[in-house]
């Protein structure tokens, strides 16, 4: 996976080598995945993915993209040539390898589709993990398609939507919904795309959770100040608030999409429908929310915790 691709995909939807290191907010690790059994970090100094259990203990090391398996930390590790994007079970995958997207399920059924460009390809997948969506982190991508699918029992299905990539470099699903960042952003549903209504020129991020989200851009001033502009939307693409942060700020939602968190200057903020700030929490260089709502932390030591 080339460095644009692994960076969009971390942040879409993203320890330390020591646990007596104290980590800065700049170099700070970034979660891949988090659930109530385990996650998957990308350490950026090392270009390295850490497989973490639910009781903080370091399991694996890797240098190969990772994605949670079955039961996180357990996971599955792409190379160079074939890209694991989803992997349930050994009958229940999806796969990117040579021009083809090839999903299996546990039925026996199987789907094939073109893929535009497998270095770039992103596959992100909702809160609950039943929605996903297929597009890549390259916006000039040449007959691309972005693709929704949907799972269940027996794994992953084409749902038949399909909209052209170009413009487009990243994305979140909310479930029914889903937010598209790029030169261009916009909201997904039932397979079309219509503008986001929010006051950001470039929507280059986003987090989603069934009831709302955020969208987000980055920029640095002539003072070399870097800022993160946070935009709150509903499942409509409405702005709903706006915050703005001095700061490289890390930005997540829990699954509902009514939680909001930033994580900047060493402390989490968690900010309600309003954008209003309900909590902070000190010491924490990262955060995710688990499929439960749990929070999952890295703090200043560069220990990894879930929330009791």
């Amino acid at each position: 996976m080339n460095h644009r691709a692994l960076i969009v995909s971390l942040l879409a939807l993203v320890a330390v080598t020591s646990c007596s290191m104290h980590v800065e907010q700049e170099s700070a690790p970034i979660f891949v995945a988090a659930s109530s059994t385990g996650a998957i970090l990308y350490e950026p100094q090392t270009e390295s993915h850490l497989g973490y259990a639910s009781d903080g203990r370091r399991v694996w090391t890797d240098r190969q993209a990772a994605v949670c398996a079955a039961r996180c930390p357990e996971a599955a590790f792409s190379t160079a040539t074939r890209k694991v994007l989803s992997q349930r079970g050994d009958a229940d995958t999806v796969v990117a390898e040579g021009a083809t997207l090839r999903i299996q399920r546990a039925d026996g059924k199987k789907e094939s589709f073109p893929v535009a460009d497998v270095e770039n390809v992103l596959w992100l997948e909702s809160p609950d993990r039943t929605t996903a969506l297929l597009l890549y982190a390259d916006p000039t991508v040449r007959g691309g398609e972005i693709l929704r699918f949907r799972r269940d029992a027996d794994g992953w299905r084409s749902t038949g939507e399909r909209v052209p990539a170009g413009g487009f470099w990243g994305g979140c699903v909310g479930g029914d919904w889903a937010i598209l960042t790029g030169e261009r952003g916009g909201m997904l549903r039932d397979g079309t795309v219509v503008p986001l209504q929010v006051s950001l020129d470039q929507p280059g991020e986003c987090v989603a959770g069934t009831r709302g989200g955020a969208v987000v851009s980055r920029y640095v001033d002539q003072r070399g100040i870097h800022h993160t502009e946070v935009r709150g939307i509903d499942p409509s693409g409405r702005q709903t608030w706006s915050r703005d942060v001095a700061a490289r700020a890390g930005v997540i939602a829990d699954p509902s999409g009514t939680v909001i968190g930033l994580v900047h200057d060493g402390e989490l903020e968690l900010l309600d429908v309003k954008g209003q700030v309900r909590e902070r929490r000190e010491g924490v260089v990262a955060a995710r929310f688990t499929e439960t709502g749990s929070l999952v932390t890295v703090d200043t030591d560069g220990k990894v915790i879930w929330a009791a």
